[in-house]
């Protein structure tokens, strides 16, 4: 979240300098803010859906009331975040090429500054959301192989998270190896048979999704590795002022402090003056008194 709130205050700022500009110079930014715009809707996008697919994993998990119709709902989320992500990927890796063809053209102007600092928050923000989706798939993943053990003990086979691993990397259509010896005769044992086949799948769909993040990551590695030192190197800077603008404060009550007491001196320097002033004004009008008698 504060993450979120320093990109949208650094865009609000970036925005305002270059609305007080020229605008005949900076006119041609206007498509550079509603890109920016438009991806940020994009992140805000991902991150919804994540969230609500975080939602939905826990109801397959918790309710089998509900499970079957959430299945559905977990597959058009996970389409969509996948939709976004590529898309959004794309658009950064474009701005970051106009970017760099435009500071070896232009150098390190003003322009060029605010269009990095934009995109390198931009960036920063889409790869922390789709971290936290990669973290999200995997928690999910070794609940589901949890949940498909279990199962496998239910019909009194003997599986281990060993066996359980060497079935899903093997990649077959569903795990026979484990349900061959079952008596299928039952209801009962057929609706334990299509559970485990269901959890099986789902367990195969989420080692596919965390194959396509993995190379996600892997195009975004170049982009991340170029941004980051400017990243750490505005995280620095935003230190930096915090800690400057601390100091000013202290700074500042001590300034305070101090005018303070130089007021009070002066003021009691002031009685002190009219005090003598009106000491000698006695003594000489004593003086002056008497000689006059």
């Amino acid at each position: 979240m504060k993450d979120k709130l320093a990109a949208l205050k650094q865009f609000r700022h970036d925005r305002n300098e270059y609305l007080n500009g020229d605008e005949e110079e900076y006119g041609y930014m206007d498509e550079f803010f509603e890109q920016v715009e438009e991806i940020r809707q994009g992140i805000e996008k991902i991150t919804y859906n994540v969230e609500q697919a975080n939602k939905t994993q826990i109801i397959i998990l918790t309710d089998p009331r509900m499970e079957k119709e959430a299945e559905g709902r977990l597959i058009d989320l996970t389409s969509e975040i996948k939709r976004f992500a590529n898309r959004i990927k794309a658009r950064l890796k474009v701005m970051e090429q106009d970017i760099q063809q435009q500071e070896t053209m232009d150098g390190l102007s003003a322009d060029v500054r605010i269009k990095k600092s934009q995109c390198t928050a931009l960036s920063k923000n889409y790869i922390d959301v789709m971290s936290e989706y990669n973290m999200q798939q995997i928690e999910y993943k070794e609940k589901c192989k949890a949940r498909l053990e279990t199962q496998l003990k239910i019909t009194q086979q003997k599986v281990s998270e060993e066996d359980i691993d060497e079935m899903l990397e093997s990649g077959g259509p569903a795990p026979r190896i484990f349900t061959s010896g079952l008596m299928i005769d039952s209801a009962e044992a057929k609706r334990t048979l299509s559970l485990i086949e269901s959890r099986h799948k789902e367990i195969m769909k989420l080692e596919k999704n965390l194959s396509d993040l993995a190379e996600l990551f892997q195009d975004m590695g170049q982009l991340i590795s170029v941004q980051g030192e400017m990243i750490d190197r505005i995280e620095y800077n935003v230190a930096q002022t915090t800690d400057y603008v601390e100091r000013a404060k202290e700074d500042t009550k001590k300034a305070t402090k101090y005018q303070s007491k130089a007021r009070r001196k002066k003021v009691i320097i002031i009685v002190c003056i009219i005090i003598l002033a009106l000491v000698i004004a006695g003594v000489f009008g004593g003086i002056f008194g008497s000689r006059g008698v």
